[in-house]
């Protein structure tokens, strides 16, 4: 996959956050583990002269297939590039040749939000409160990083009138529930993978040059079943 940036100049403490490699690797397991449950299913299904057994296998084996298959569908889509770079003068956004920067007195605030099923534990508000205490090869079950949670960047802009301003970014916009008070509902929300590494080279990125403006991480509402 290119490197979307080769051209781009940026300061010194600039931090590089490569969304679709991520993602590639994230739709390459699925597609994997899933091709593998489904070609579990339809072993257990031929391999048995129980009926009920080979139902049961098909059934199971045709759920994963499809999900094996969205995955596959998902692939072209992942392979095209999408990069932040935060920097002293701001966030750069480039997806495919598009190249956007967000300066910093643009935002209001920078956070990590995700949906927070009532099944699952609440998470950490930061990476470091995570794994402490823990050792690096379980960080992850730690976090909890599945894809359920639906993690995502969500930047708030510092006015309503700054949203016009980036119209190439439309498509990212939401109106959602806001964490913190004096915060407008709408901004934009970028969805990252549910990769350990790059969530918490988002975190980094932000407080390295504007940790007045980090959020943290927080639970969206979770209302019937849906994520507010």
């Amino acid at each position: 996959m290119a490197d979307p940036t080769p051209h781009a100049s940026f300061s010194p403490t600039a931090v590089k956050v490569d969304l679709g490699r991520a993602s590639i690797v994230a739709v390459l397991l699925t597609i994997v583990l899933f091709g593998l449950f489904s070609a579990g299913g339809v072993y257990a299904a031929l391999d048995t002269e129980e009926t009920m057994v080979t139902v049961i296998g098909l059934f199971f084996a045709t759920i994963f297939g499809f999900i094996a298959l969205f995955g596959l569908l998902a692939l072209p889509r992942a392979f095209q590039p999408r990069v932040f770079v935060f920097d002293a003068d701001g966030i750069h956004h480039f997806q495919g040749t598009d190249w956007t920067l967000m300066p910093w007195q643009d935002v209001a605030a920078v956070g990590i939000g995700y949906d927070q099923p009532p099944e699952a534990p609440s998470l950490p508000l930061s990476i470091e409160d995570a794994v402490k205490g823990f050792v690096v090869d379980k960080a992850k079950s730690a976090m909890n990083l599945d894809s359920k949670r639906r993690f995502g960047l969500e930047i708030y802009p510092a006015s309503p009138e700054v949203l016009s301003r980036y119209p190439i970014l439309t498509r990212y916009r939401k109106q959602l529930h806001v964490p913190a008070a004096g915060l407008a509902a709408n901004r934009w929300r970028f969805p990252l993978p549910p990769v350990l590494g790059t969530v918490s080279k988002v975190e980094r990125a932000v407080q390295t040059h504007r940790s007045d403006l980090w959020l943290g991480w927080y639970a969206r509402p979770w209302r019937r079943g849906f994520p507010m």
